[in-house]
């Protein structure tokens, strides 16, 4: 679980993520579009329930 990162700098890719689920569309965009990172847009209490799945 990530949290209070700006998402456009956090090199997630290079950190060996290869997907990730998060509630918030600027997050889904970028880590997409520059990360090349497969994103999930979800509610926050799927977000949890997901991580603890």
């Amino acid at each position: 679980m990530i949290c209070d990162t700006c998402i456009v700098v956090s090199p997630m890719a290079e950190l060996g993520m290869d997907g990730i689920v998060t509630n918030s569309c600027k997050a889904a965009h970028y880590l997409r579009s520059l990360n090349r990172v497969e994103t999930r847009l979800m509610s926050l209490e799927k977000c949890i329930e997901y991580a603890f799945s």
